[in-house]
């Protein structure tokens, strides 16, 4: 099954980029400044300095099923009918030598653009199906309750890591938690539904619920809370695979990971092939992976230096995921960080703790507001306890440092000898049966992992080897800051101090004509 589903993959990235490619190239073309639009806003309201952030899908024939995103001063719904006239401005390329493509990240969303209006007339209210509606109360629902159950600071933190909405984040919390290696707690994921599983499995086993019976309703848990977090990939990924897991024991199959990972990765792009580009897609899989399949082999050589089985398995876990995101993060962030491990072993436990209690406490909201709050507040202890070890790991100067972007053939490189390492290892344990009688594959049941490591680092550090030679061709790129906005406020300076030398100068000869005229007096 695993090869007809890769595939099936393959043809859908064959044909699926270069049809969104077109799609957004003819839009752009015919597309002017100023729109008129018929439009259904699909998310709910996200404040911003100076408006209001709404996605909306576009209903009329010249805009149908497009998606832009609104930005406004008026307050709108989630599934009003609304008619807008205003302008529309074209996503920005990358305008430096590999600067951020907000054209290619607004692809991954499947958005054409943004319309900024307060010409806006709504039409007709709850304009979407029934469902998605009663989903997105109950949303709404939980984040009044967890904003009135805790203060603002922790209540934001609590939202971002229950339901991944980081509208109300502060943005001091969010850059700590990128700085220490934590930002991954705030894109829901396979941490959090394994936590939900968990949590759900000890219930129905405290109320002796029948296994399959117990089994169907941690699905339409799983599948009630993707509707929660807006179906994100990360999500995508882990409640499928849970899914498919589950579906293999109420059937008494065992799943395959390849073909779990697969099936949830294919569902993911049939929507939008042009996600398998978004960052979050690829850190959620990469790291799956990565932790699958190469926790084991680190597990086995560092238990070789009789370190604690316990130990090596909570440091297995963080160190296997980073070292397949690595590229990925060096290409995204420019950044390569040295506190990983230490943050992600001491905030995990607590993230744990916190999603459980999480849960709980919004479970309880809806019965007891007063009983949520006593809860609550043994909650925002541990949350604030969080935020304390982001800010202590996220300021130590020596944390993270910043690279440049790394060349094709050395991502390339460094890939292929992690593959090298993988079958390498699996060889020797007899996991994996050589089909071709090739001298590679008897190299491979011979190779050493600190070769490969070797391998890896001089490889890497000659192609990324900081010396170049520019044979006389020199390119400086200048950073781009936003030309409109730097000459608007050049050009406001410029009036201002213009407007007080005319003031100055009025009051000069003023001053001088009335000493003149008290002279001749």
């Amino acid at each position: 099954m695993k090869r007809p589903i890769i595939i099936v993959i393959i043809i859908t990235l064959a044909i699926g980029i270069p049809y969104i490619n077109n799609s957004y190239k003819r839009f752009c073309d015919k597309v002017t400044d100023e729109i008129t639009i018929d439009a259904i806003v699909v998310t709910n309201k996200e404040k911003k300095e100076y408006y209001n952030s709404y996605k909306i899908k576009g209903i009329n024939e010249k805009y149908k099923n497009k998606y832009f995103i609104l930005y406004t001063k008026k307050v709108l719904e989630y599934g009003d009918k609304i008619f807008i006239k205003g302008n529309f401005y074209k996503p920005d390329e990358e305008r430096n030598y590999k600067g951020f493509n907000y054209k290619k990240y607004l692809q991954t969303k499947k958005i054409y653009g943004t319309i900024k209006s307060n010409n806006i007339e709504i039409r007709s209210k709850n304009n979407i199906n029934v469902l998605f509606i009663f989903f997105n109360k109950v949303k709404i629902k939980i984040i009044n309750n967890i904003e009135e159950i805790l203060p603002e600071k922790t209540s934001g933190l609590l939202t971002g890591i229950i339901l991944g909405e980081k509208s109300s984040l502060d943005h001091d919390i969010y850059l700590n938690f990128q700085k220490s290696s934590l930002a991954h707690v705030l894109a829901v994921s396979g941490a959090h539904i394994s936590y939900i599983i968990l949590g759900i499995t000890y219930f129905f086993e405290f109320r002796k619920v029948h296994k399959k019976i117990g089994y169907f309703l941690t699905i339409f848990i799983l599948v009630f809370f993707l509707f929660l977090t807006n179906f994100s990939p990360s999500v995508i990924r882990a409640s499928i695979m849970s899914i498919i897991v589950l579906i293999s024991k109420i059937i008494h199959r065992k799943a395959d990971f390849v073909n779990t990972i697969l099936i949830a990765l294919f569902i993911s792009l049939i929507n939008n092939p042009y996600s398998i580009k978004d960052v979050g897609l690829e850190l959620s899989y990469l790291g799956t992976i990565g932790i699958v399949y190469f926790a084991p082999i680190i597990e086995k050589q560092i238990i070789k230096h009789k370190f604690n089985k316990k130990i090596v398995k909570i440091v297995s876990v963080p160190i296997s995921a980073q070292i397949l995101i690595l590229p990925i993060m060096i290409i995204n962030f420019h950044t390569i960080s040295f506190n990983f491990l230490c943050a992600n072993i001491i905030a995990m436990p607590i993230l744990g703790a916190i999603i459980i209690l999480g849960f709980i406490t919004i479970i309880i909201s809806f019965v007891s507001m007063w009983l949520a709050k006593i809860v609550g507040t043994i909650l925002n202890v541990i949350l604030e306890s969080i935020i304390t070890i982001t800010k202590l790991f996220g300021s130590l100067s020596f944390s993270n440092i910043y690279v440049r972007t790394p060349s094709f053939w050395s991502i390339f490189i460094f890939y292929f000898f992690i593959i090298v390492l993988f079958l390498g290892a699996y060889l020797k344990e007899g996991k994996i049966q050589p089909s071709l009688k090739i001298l590679f594959i008897r190299y491979l049941k011979n190779i050493k992992i600190k070769k490969i490591i070797v391998y890896i680092l001089t490889f890497i550090l000659l192609i990324e080897f900081p010396y170049q030679n520019f044979n006389g061709k020199l390119k400086i790129f200048f950073i781009d800051v936003g030309q409109r906005r730097l000459h608007t406020c050049y050009k406001s300076l410029w009036k201002e101090n213009f407007d007080r030398w005319r003031r100055t100068r009025a009051e000069y000869i003023n001053s001088i004509f009335t000493c003149k005229k008290n002279k001749n007096n």
